[in-house]
């Protein structure tokens, strides 16, 4: 009770009637599976093109069919998405974060020992070796004044092949027209960076805000605990930073010809230089030898050497010349035998500390087994991957992992029992499977296991992989889970999510044997399939109807639990309910409240009738609630319990529509 000790006048908002009940999302999925690269924490993506930025495009099916499956559910409507990235996790040989320590300095240049910019991929496997990276001057860096004076500039490229050997810097004008510059997939530009803490462009909170590819932190090495903020030495760019290089001496003294690589990278170093006569009279030869490739630069003559650096730089794929020290005049380099250039250093990021069985960054680890999908429970929530990191996020409602019929992953039918073991769990997410490839014996189909969270789905279906310039058969999971995205949003969750087109598949025969699904399944397949619990997919092209989702039932032999939206608009009604009558907890467990809570409860299906998700022509005939005497004992109130009891009469779709018709006769009348 307020107090009231001094006269006044006291205003205060007291709380009438019912608290409103929220419906809570129905269309978010959550997929688990293995990517080309990105972090292993679940993140949400909300388009394909952001999957894309994230986790990189399709891979081959052979190791995940999950980004085909991502793709399918935003072309057939689907709006969010979870998306556990999935990495071995095997005791003795887990994936590893590839990273690079860059050394730091202080306001006079001195370098800082055992104080670092840890630059690592945002998440593991052997993907993170492809990155290269550059610390420079800042555009905008002023040598005059401060703080611009140390403001430097990160760039940061990835290539999804490996990183080009030899490497040629894409972000150069001067590399534009030489035929071995590779455009990077991912290039991010993180410019004008300080190291103050505090400051929008402090490099931390920059690369860690935007970067799809790395974070950043400071670390110190000895105390191995967060280092101080400071200006990293500038790194991946320049003779001394990576890139080879050897000095030749020339007929005149105190000049020499420098020969460079194309690039940063350890792949210089096995390249040869020598000097020769050239093969006309008062000429000489520059040949170069990286391997099997072999190029000669001759006929460069003895009186014009200058010419060397236009030949040379203008035709070679591999150096680059030029004299020293700059503005020195150009003088005949002397004959020297084959050498090689030296002080290349990758720019890429190491695989982590420690060589590896045969210096190969075998970063991935042990191969990707069940357990690894299932993630690990025990460990802290923010490190938690695959469908353990799923399962702390509560706005997943559709569980997905295509790789549970990918029969390359040994014991791949436990990644079914662990999709439906947690919706089974939380009673909040419901699983779609796909029945396994090459299931061309309808009698011999059944579903994985009886359960009324989940359904499953036949036959594969096919589409065009652009990358590979071909069709291939993918499961229909992922394309499914789009269309209960679709149906919800138009329709609602009510609505049976069947009697749709399927979206982003190949619809016409590509020959006799390659048609869009796998198995063309009549009504003779499917009268054995559906009262199993099979949903099928069926060709319906002759009629003008394209290809749609011809089934919506679960895999429950359960009557009451027999169909999908049934199941799905009970854990709508039930998260809703759970959600927005928190505020009961510990109130006053007496008439008043039961009759909030009520009134809460009736106002939102009041809302769900309406709506047309509960059959009755009358708000009696579609739902009740009791909440009073006659719910609870005095022995349950005593132990604290809030008891309310509430019946819905869910709407069932009209699977088997029947026109009874009958010939009519003429009665004469008088």
């Amino acid at each position: 009770m307020p107090e009231y000790l001094s006269p006044g006048v006291y205003v205060e908002e007291i709380e009438n009637g019912p608290r409103p009940i929220q419906g809570v999302g129905t269309s978010t999925a959550g997929f688990a599976g293995r990517t080309e690269r990105g972090p292993t924490r679940p993140r949400l993506v909300t388009s394909w093109a952001d999957y894309t930025r994230w986790f990189g495009d399709t891979i081959d099916p052979a190791i995940s069919l999950m980004p085909y499956g991502v793709r399918g559910f935003f072309e057939n409507g689907g709006l969010r998405a979870f998306i556990a990235r999935v990495v071995s996790l095997d005791a003795a040989a887990p994936a590893r974060t590839a990273r690079i320590d860059l050394a730091t300095q202080d306001a006079a240049g001195n370098p800082i020992a055992n104080n670092v910019l840890r630059i690592s991929a945002n998440g593991a496997g052997v993907w993170g070796n492809n990155i290269m990276l550059w610390i420079r001057t800042a555009s905008r860096a002023d040598l005059n004044a401060a703080p611009p004076r140390d403001w430097f500039r990160l760039t940061v490229l990835y290539y999804r092949g490996g990183v080009p050997v030899p490497f040629v810097d894409p972000t150069s004008s001067a590399s534009f027209s030489n035929p071995l510059r590779r455009e990077p997939q991912v290039l991010e530009d993180f410019d004008n960076l300080t190291f103050v803490e505090g400051r929008s462009n402090h490099v931390v909170s920059v690369v860690n805000g935007n970067s799809k590819l790395i974070e950043a932190v400071y670390w110190d090495t000895n105390a191995n605990q967060p280092g101080v903020s400071q200006r990293p030495s500038n790194f991946g760019t320049g003779v001394g930073a990576g890139v080879a290089f050897l000095d030749l001496p020339t007929a005149a003294a105190g000049t020499s010809l420098r020969v460079q690589a194309t690039g940063p990278g350890t792949w210089a170093n096995t390249v040869t230089v020598a000097v020769v006569n050239g093969t006309n009279a008062n000429t000489f030869r520059v040949e170069v030898t990286d391997g099997a490739v072999v190029e000669r630069h001759d006929n460069i003559p003895d009186a014009t050497p200058g010419m060397v650096t236009n030949i040379v730089n203008g035709a070679s794929t591999r150096i680059r010349v030029s004299f020293l020290p700059v503005g020195a005049a150009a003088a005949r380099p002397n004959n020297a035998a084959a050498a090689p250039l030296a002080g290349g250093a990758s720019a890429n990021l190491d695989a982590g500390p420690g060589p590896l069985a045969g210096g190969l960054p075998d970063a991935d680890g042990a191969a990707i087994s069940p357990a690894d999908y299932a993630g690990n429970p025990a460990a802290t929530p923010d490190q938690r991957t695959g469908l353990a990191g799923l399962e702390l996020i509560d706005e997943v409602n559709m569980l997905i992992a295509p790789d549970e019929v990918n029969g390359t992953i040994p014991n791949n039918d436990q990644i079914t029992t662990e999709l439906v073991n947690q919706c089974e769990r939380l009673r909040d997410r419901f699983a779609i499977l796909s029945v396994p490839a090459a299931s061309g014996n309808v009698q011999g189909i059944q579903p994985p296991r009886d359960s009324s969270y989940g359904a499953v789905y036949y036959p594969w279906i096919r589409i065009f992989e652009a990358r590979l310039q071909d069709t291939l058969l993918v499961p229909p999971a992922g394309h499914v889970a789009g269309i209960y995205a679709r149906s919800d949003i138009e329709r609602g969750v009510h609505k049976a999510p069947a009697n749709e087109v399927v979206q982003g598949m190949v619809y016409r025969d590509i020959n006799g044997v390659r048609r869009p699904l796998e198995y063309d399944i009549g009504r003779g397949g499917q009268d054995i399939l559906n009262p199993r619990g099979v949903n099928v997919i069926r060709d319906f092209r002759a009629d003008g109807r394209s290809i749609r989702v011809w089934g919506a039932r679960t895999m429950s032999s359960d009557p009451l639990w027999r169909y999908v939206n049934v199941r799905r608009l009970f854990l709508y009604i039930e998260e809703s309910i759970d959600e927005g009558t928190q505020w009961v907890v510990f109130e006053p467990n007496y008439e008043p409240t039961w009759a909030r809570v009520r009134q809460s409860v009736s106002n939102f299906l009041l809302t769900v009738w309406r709506n047309g998700a509960l059959r009755g022509v009358t708000q009696d005939e579609a739902f009740f609630v009791r909440c009073d005497r006659t719910t609870m004992t005095e022995a349950e109130i005593d132990a604290g319990m809030l008891i309310c009891e509430i019946g819905i009469a869910p709407v069932k779709p009209a699977e088997f529509v029947i026109f009874r018709i009958q010939q009519k006769t003429l009665e004469q009348t008088a």
